[in-house]
């Protein structure tokens, strides 16, 4: 096998390779989103944070 021909072959593989992870992680943040979820490579869909919560009372004023 002729150099040229290695170097063809290892191109076209890398590009596949890309191309599928690229789905791959297209697929995987139009799905959390869905679900109204954040995507986290390596950990998959995740819930997002909470906002922190407000307390009322009666009777407090603003200093």
């Amino acid at each position: 096998m002729t150099p040229q021909r290695m170097i063809a072959i290892a191109a076209v593989l890398v590009t596949v390779l890309g191309l599928s992870y690229m789905a791959r992680t297209y697929l995987a943040r139009q799905r959390c989103a869905n679900l109204g979820m954040d995507y986290v490579a390596g950990k998959g869909c995740i819930a997002p944070p909470a906002p922190p919560a407000i307390i009322l009372e009666r009777g407090l004023k603003r200093t």
